[in-house]
């Protein structure tokens, strides 16, 4: 599906430019290949100098974030050179996900995190068990540090819930934000930041911490501009906007080595804190994507508000040079049970492949 609105310039001049090279096509996942065959292809590591040291493990933190409403936006503009009073053309396309509830959610984020940890077993790593990890005092106190779960996180028009397992708390200051990470600077200073706390409770687990996180989507958007060449000095004469309903997993594994563990007391307290250039990162290059349908039906759900809206931006640019804006909503009905096994197949897929591109660096 896509929305397209293109503007005349007749006797407009410009520069134009062509791009020198295209970003290569995506790698399809094939369920029927090995993780071993595909994982160089979706993920990439950082910082793996003492990834080897990882055996003992715990799980300190997952989160799984589940797009609510998808979108993007393509817009017409003038280069810099271009002083003619156009009339501009902005298009939004929004894919909105129905049939699912917060319970059904934090039940498929519970699953999904009970897989990975799983995995991590079936990989070799010896897990410490949840009940042994709620029994220590700073990973109690760490619940408190953070949000609560679901955690609304906003990007535009865009929204996604993110969930931590059941009775735990999201405190990765890249969902929480500045603000957040602000106050966990002050709480730094006073030896109480999550992240200070997480690392005693490795110290007293005598394991490296593993955080988890997973992004589960349903649509992906993409707008006419993305990876164009030329900049701001390049009339753009179209907008378009392409959606595609899909659903798929991409995320980060993160390891965290006990043997880079730095410890201290302060004022009576202890206090520990990991060496950040030697946590090892394995991130998707690729999402996973999974053809399987999940849903009914995609229902065109455009307000009349929307196309009056509309109507009235196109009149106002056209007497006076503005823009003019034009949205069309999109439902996707998913059924819950189809939309949590699929779910499963791709954020399994994604901590396969992690955890084997992880191996090949011990």
């Amino acid at each position: 599906m896509s929305r397209i609105m293109s503007l005349s310039l007749a006797g407009a001049a410009g520069i134009l430019f062509t791009a020198c090279a295209s970003k290569p096509p995506a790698p399809q996942y094939d369920s029927n290949l090995s993780a071993t065959e595909q994982a160089p292809l979706f993920i990439t590591a950082a910082s793996t100098r003492s990834v080897d040291s990882v055996q003992r493990v715990a799980v300190t933190s997952c989160n799984v974030m589940f797009a609510d409403v998808s979108s993007a936006t393509a817009s017409t503009g003038g280069g810099i050179f271009d002083d003619t009073n156009r009339a501009e053309a902005s298009v939004s396309v929004i894919y909105s996900l129905k049939g699912l509830d917060n319970n059904q959610l934090q039940r498929l984020a519970d699953d999904v995190c009970a897989d990975a940890e799983a995995q991590l077993a079936e990989a070799g790593y010896d897990v410490v068990p949840r009940s042994a990890l709620a029994g220590v005092e700073t990973f109690q106190e760490l619940q408190t540090a953070g949000r609560e779960s679901p955690y609304e996180y906003k990007m535009g028009a865009s929204t996604y819930k993110v969930f931590a397992r059941s009775g735990e708390s999201v405190f990765d200051e890249r969902y929480i934000g500045t603000a957040a990470g602000l106050g966990q600077a002050f709480r730094a200073a006073a030896g109480g930041s999550a992240w200070q706390l997480e690392a005693v409770t490795l110290e007293t687990l005598e394991a490296s911490g593993v955080n988890i996180n997973i992004m589960l989507d349903f649509a992906a958007l993409t707008s006419s501009g993305q990876g164009a060449s030329g900049g701001g000095f390049v009339s753009r004469d179209t907008a378009e906007v392409s959606g595609e309903v899909r659903l798929s997993a991409a995320g980060e594994l993160a390891f965290k080595p006990f043997s880079q563990l730095d410890c201290w007391n302060r004022f009576g307290n202890r206090e520990c804190m990991v060496n950040a250039n030697h946590i090892a990162r394995f991130s998707n290059h690729w999402p996973v994507v999974i053809p399987q349908t999940f849903y009914t039906d995609v229902v065109d759900a455009t307000t009349t508000g929307d196309a009056v809206a509309g109507a009235v931006t196109s009149a106002l640019a056209f007497l006076g040079g503005g823009t003019s804006r034009d949205i069309t909503r999109y439902d996707v009905n998913a059924i819950p049970a189809r939309y949590a096994e699929i779910s499963r197949l791709a954020s399994q897929a994604f901590v396969e492949m992690a955890v084997t591109q992880a191996a090949t660096f011990k």
